[in-house]
């Protein structure tokens, strides 16, 4: 009697075991349910949507994905896959979704399940997905217009529609330029372009790049000009726009003083902006050489076999040119000077100028001579860049307290002055 007890017992439980691992096994009670029921999809990075199956199939297990909602697949959007796939043995199967030309707000993906044989639809039988949007990318090249000496960058600067310079890329992205039929510069017989390049890569995390040109000669026929122009990036064309600087202006030119004969009217300091970033205001603001009387200008003339300045001046550059005249004589071509006013680097034909304040001060003076860039940006306009002087009425405070070797300091307190040509 025990012993029938006993074998009932043990069939019992045995039984009650089979039934609780065939009920575990049991497909019919199975679900399917998203990981989760909203997602977020961010502006520029991919996300996947998983599925989860409570039980695993023993077979492969396709379970088609019903895709609705105001996003429009290929346009802002693209599938992996349009079905998740569940491996035998697997409970997880997975989407992902890409960003493309997500420009348009307000705009969403719903994903729901369809009915699957050996499984029902769980609570998370819908997921919804919101779409970020990408914003639009301004590309511009850093200035219109520019001369090559030697060597010069050319760069391309990006700007988001709403982080404005704060954008950085997320990825590479290449835009394209052109050098236009008008051009009088011949690529290859006047200047090169670095590797040939067609494009500026702005690399994932930067904001902007460049392309070296570099100076190769120029016939007897003199200065050319080369017209650079940005095309359309072919990758996401739709989510860039072009800004300021289209075009690029390159005079290519070997300055001589010659091209600058006839007289020039100073029009102001063009660099004043970087001075704030460097220097108290009490050490520069109301001392600074930027009077301009009506009636100043300079000529630059040649008398015999000597290249002369002749000051007629009144306002503030009255303190540098001190002398009735001063000879000028061209010295060396300063590479790749950086102009922290513009964030930009290029190349300086620097001239010796004779007999010069070299205080550039209104009550103090020391004779002697020094270095002054001359740059001819076009017939009617030319920069002059006071390189060299020693600080006196403006910038002294901070030369006393650090001093200045040159060049080190010069693109802080060097000067450049504007001018145009009297007609």
């Amino acid at each position: 009697m025990k012993r029938s007890i006993y074998l009932f017992a043990a069939l019992f439980s045995l039984c009650f075991l089979f039934s609780c691992k065939k009920k575990d096994q049991d497909l019919s009670k199975a679900s399917l349910n998203f990981g989760r029921s909203l997602y977020v999809m961010k502006a520029s990075s991919p996300l996947e949507v998983e599925l989860r199956a409570s039980v695993a199939p023993t077979t492969k297990l396709v379970v088609p994905a019903k895709i609705s909602g105001s996003a429009v697949l290929n346009e802002d959007y693209q599938l992996s896959a349009s079905d998740f796939v569940f491996e035998p043995g697997q409970t997880t199967a997975k989407i992902i979704i890409t960003p493309k030309n997500n420009l348009s707000p307000e705009r969403e993906i719903k994903i729901d399940l369809p009915s699957v044989g050996g499984y029902v639809n769980g609570e998370k039988k819908q997921t919804i997905v919101i779409v970020e949007v990408k914003e639009k990318i301004m590309y511009s090249f850093s200035k219109s217009v520019g001369t090559l000496l030697g060597k010069m960058k050319l760069t391309v600067d990006l700007k988001g529609e709403v982080t404005g310079s704060g954008f950085r890329a997320s990825k590479d992205i290449d835009i394209p330029f052109s050098i236009l039929a008008k051009s009088t510069a011949v690529l290859g017989k006047n200047f090169t372009v670095e590797g040939n390049a067609k494009s500026v890569r702005i690399k994932a995390g930067d904001r902007s790049g460049s392309v070296t040109i570099e100076f190769v000669a120029l016939g007897n026929d003199g200065a050319k000009k080369a017209y650079f122009e940005l095309g359309t990036p072919t990758v996401d064309p739709d989510l860039y726009y072009v800004g300021t600087f289209k075009t690029f202006s390159c005079n290519i030119s070997q300055l001589k003083f010659g091209d600058l004969l006839g007289k020039w009217k100073p029009v102001g300091i063009t660099n004043m902006d970087v001075f704030s970033q460097v220097f108290d205001d009490s050490d520069y603001i109301s001392s600074l050489p930027n009077k301009i009387d009506a009636s100043d200008y300079l000529e630059f003339l040649e008398d015999g076999n000597t290249d002369k300045i002749v000051p007629y001046l009144k306002g503030n550059l009255k303190n540098f040119f001190t002398g009735p005249a001063h000879a000028v004589v061209f010295d060396h071509i300063e590479r790749d000077f950086e102009d922290y006013s513009t964030f930009t680097s290029y190349d300086i034909p620097y001239f010796i100028i004779k007999d010069v304040n070299t205080l550039f001060s209104a009550t103090k003076l020391l004779k002697g001579n020094v270095f002054v860039g001359l740059e001819k940006l076009d017939d009617d306009n030319m920069l002059i860049y006071f390189h060299e002087y020693i600080p006196t009425d403006f910038f002294s405070k901070f030369y006393k307290e650090e001093g200045w070797p040159r060049p080190d300091y010069t693109p802080y307190y060097g000067i450049t002055y504007k001018f145009t040509r009297v007609k």
